[in-house]
């Protein structure tokens, strides 16, 4: 069935605008001998909305896509979770009361470092590196040792190793400064010289290379392939002569000599005994 209306003068038809559309729409008129043919209007008009119904439902089935895209993605990282929890059981520890106990067969590597207690915050850490740190009152949680060379390790309390692949095994406020040096024990020691050692005691410094101080107070071994076993204020220089205040002598490694003189009471001398430079 045609509707026609049929008007004096030509005219538009204006129909109400749609959210479909979002513009007003004025029908075209289609003249046919001065009549407008209104069907023919909603039919432009119903293509118009099935190619924009088109245009939606094309959008629509994208989203729905990457919906299903993204409902894939998270069951995927679901089911990689929970495999990876399923391997983490399979760790080199069991479980022992409140203790965890390691594989008595696993090795572990770390190549940053260990620390076993509380970490220095002031410490530069250096590669490869083991540290015990244990607080020094109940209350603080922070570390004071620091092996900040390659390779060292400190134990004890307020060490400093800083050369590499050296180490202080204990005491407090130690400092193994030198390359592959060490301090064993003591208080306030520094070993400074290539692979020098400082066993104990409280301020010695191994300051040579290859050398070695036991112990004792204020000590000091320069020079090359020296030690010095013990006493107060020993020094041994670079140029192999040992001083003392406990001792008269200043000696090297062929012959001691003084400017004091001496009195001898039932003095007895074995092989040789004489005056420098007039020993025959």
């Amino acid at each position: 069935m045609q509707f026609q209306v049929r008007f004096i003068w030509p005219c538009a038809l204006l129909l109400p605008s749609t959210g479909i559309f979002g513009r007003s729409v004025i029908a075209e008129t289609v003249e046919r001998g001065g009549e407008v043919n209104i069907v023919e209007e909603f039919r432009i008009l119903r293509e118009e909305f099935n190619q924009k119904i088109g245009v939606i439902t094309r959008k629509n089935d994208m989203l729905v896509k990457k919906v299903d895209q993204l409902v894939e993605e998270l069951l995927l990282q679901k089911s990689v979770e929970g495999s990876t929890t399923r391997t983490l059981q399979d760790v080199p520890f069991l479980k022992v009361g409140e203790d965890w106990v390691a594989d008595p067969a696993a090795l572990f590597i770390f190549q940053r470092g260990v620390i076993i207690g509380y970490k220095n915050q002031a410490c530069a850490y250096g590669q490869s590196v083991l540290s015990v740190d244990a607080d020094v009152l109940e209350e603080e949680t922070v570390g004071r040792n620091c092996p900040s060379g390659r390779g060292s390790v400190t134990f004890g309390l307020q060490n400093e190793a800083s050369g590499d692949w050296s180490s202080v095994l204990g005491g407090i406020a130690n400092q193994a400064q030198g390359l592959g040096a060490s301090v064993l024990g003591g208080s306030d020691n520094e070993a400074s010289g290539i692979t020098s050692v400082v066993m104990g005691g409280n301020t010695n410094k191994a300051m040579g290379n290859v050398v070695s101080i036991a112990g004792g107070l204020q000590n000091t071994c320069d020079g090359f392939y020296n030690s010095i076993l013990g006493g107060y204020k020993q020094r041994l220089r670079g140029d192999d002569q040992l001083t003392s205040p406990e001792s008269p002598f200043s000696c090297t490694k062929k012959m001691c000599s003084t400017r004091k003189n001496f009195r001898f009471k039932n003095l007895s001398v074995k092989k040789k005994f004489c005056v420098k430079d007039e020993c025959q």
